[in-house]
């Protein structure tokens, strides 16, 4: 007889070593989902994952963590385990909040979760943010089957390009303006002691922006820049579109003095031959470079050094 619980377990990365994952170091930035604009899958694409993006840290308190955006990557982690979830998203493209209407802890009362949403898209509650994705006939599922205990959070990032920071236990999260169509928020995770995480979220490069990034990346840990694009392919097809360049990454990694730059948001014609390949290139130019992929985790470690780690 066929084992269903075996066939329809989920891959959960950092799981216990029963399901054959890894626990998640404390302040560790685990990689979820890291493809830009739309699943991906095939054979082509198993080295970097073909999940959109999403990422989970672990904080001091073994109860609570924190999320960044829900893509398709956010469905290869058991939030379950959790008391409290904070979501903190960075826009609202659809690549990037697919995996919010799959996610069981939205199912159950069990969780409470905290959604950090920019403010300048109007919404005053999951409800309303939530409703156009399950108006007829796009979606079965309807509002009242969102059981969890939601708790909204409209963030206000300051247009004059200025940084806007709150606590969530001892982390503390600066947010500023990115650079992307429609709006794009960028955070920082400071640890006081420890480290921290800076994400672009989608953001295309520009001379005055740049200079913002920069110092809003300075000597960070680790930079996750959204780099969907090679610098020809960008020229040629894609100036606009909202993204940026591996090689630009380079030039913004150099000029923060970040420890460790993570390329992510890889678009979704770059198979892992070629990534492979833009891989070797960029590390001549920044040794300290790693392609994101679901699996990965970012581990701060206290100072002494950081690690990407398999």
């Amino acid at each position: 007889m066929l084992n269903s619980s075996k066939i329809l377990s989920p891959y959960y990365p950092f799981g216990n070593d029963e399901e054959g994952g890894r626990t998640l170091p404390i302040h560790a930035l685990g990689i979820l989902g890291a493809r830009g604009s739309t699943v991906v899958s095939g054979e082509q694409f198993t080295k970097f994952g073909g999940a959109t993006t999403s990422f989970v840290m672990d904080t001091n308190d073994p109860t609570v963590c924190i999320a960044i955006d829900a893509g398709t990557g956010v469905l290869h982690h058991d939030f379950s385990k959790y008391n409290t979830v904070h979501m903190l998203f960075t826009h609202m493209h659809l690549d990037h909040i697919l995996g919010l209407l799959y996610l069981p802890i939205f199912y159950s009362n069990h969780t409470t979760i905290h959604l950090y949403v920019p403010s300048y898209y109007g919404f005053d509650s999951f409800a309303e943010m939530i409703s156009p994705f399950l108006a007829t006939p796009y979606f079965p599922v309807v509002q009242d089957a969102f059981s969890s205990k939601i708790v909204f959070h409209n963030i206000d990032i300051p247009e004059d390009g200025s940084v806007y920071r709150f606590p969530i236990n001892e982390v503390d999260v600066l947010t500023r303006k990115g650079n992307h169509p429609g709006g794009c928020v960028m955070y920082r995770l400071n640890i006081e002691g420890v480290g921290s995480h800076c994400f672009t979220g989608d953001y295309e490069h520009n001379l005055q922006q740049d200079a913002a990034l920069i110092e809003f990346a300075q000597n960070a840990d680790f930079l996750i820049y959204d780099s969907s694009y090679t610098q020809d392919d960008y020229i040629a097809n894609y100036i606009g579109w909202g993204h940026s360049t591996h090689e630009h990454a380079v030039d913004i990694a150099k000029a923060a003095g970040v420890k460790y730059l993570i390329l992510s948001h890889h678009h979704h014609l770059y198979n892992d031959k070629f990534l492979d390949a833009v891989l070797r290139n960029i590390r001549q130019k920044f040794p300290n470079t790693c392609f994101a992929y679901t699996g990965l985790y970012l581990e701060l470690l206290n100072k002494a050094g950081v690690a990407c780690k398999t």
